[in-house]
Parts: structure tokens; C-alpha cells; sequence
């Protein structure tokens, strides 16, 4: 029988859940790929699922980090959206100095 139009609340909760868990995980995976990739490159043939996992872990924690640095400046300067120049400080709060600043100087 009918409800009148009426969303099932516990249908949209659960729907609501499947939802942010899929977006979740499609983060996840492409950490995943980002880092089996960054491992290929340096020279690692193989790597175990839970190394693997460990790593992309930390990158999305180092992302997410990223990311609020850069908004934390951006209001700091009275801004609504960050620029590069609050991701370069990010970067080097996060201690990439020595890596940031080499790249920031290839770009001038």
C-alpha cells in the first residue's frame, strides 16, 4: 500500500550509509593505486596487501592534513577558498620544507 509520497525513514538512512561507505571506499582504492604506483617507481617489485593499506592510510592522512593547513591559512587571511600559496605553507607545516621549496623555486 501506498504512504502518500512518503520517504521510508529508515530506507534513506540506509541508503544514506551505503552511500558515504562507497565514497569512502573509492577513496581508498585510488590511494591504493597512488601509492602501489609511487612503490613501482621506486623500485619495489611486489607489495603486501597490508603494507599497502598501512600506506594509503597515511596518505590520505597526510591529504586530509593538507587540506585543513590550507584552510586553516586561507581564513587566517580572510579568504573563503585556499590558493597555492596556503598549500606551499601547509606543506611546509606538514615538514616538506626542503622539498617544497625546491619545487616552489622551479616554478619562478
Amino acid at each position: 500500500m501506498s504512504n502518500g509520497g512518503r520517504v521510508d525513514e529508515e530506507e534513506f538512512e540506509e541508503e544514506k550509509r551505503n552511500r558515504v561507505f562507497s565514497v569512502d571506499e573509492f577513496g581508498r582504492c585510488i590511494a591504493k593505486v597512488a601509492v602501489a604506483q609511487i612503490c613501482e617507481r621506486v623500485g619495489f617489485d611486489s607489495c603486501n596487501d597490508s603494507a599497502l593499506e598501512s600506506l594509503a592510510d597515511i596518505a590520505i592522512r597526510f591529504v586530509r592534513d593538507l587540506g585543513k593547513t590550507a584552510k586553516f591559512y586561507a581564513n587566517v587571511a580572510n579568504r573563503t577558498e585556499s590558493n597555492v600559496f596556503d598549500v606551499i605553507q601547509g606543506l611546509e607545516d606538514l615538514g616538506s620544507v626542503d622539498r617544497v621549496s625546491g619545487w616552489v623555486g622551479s616554478l619562478y
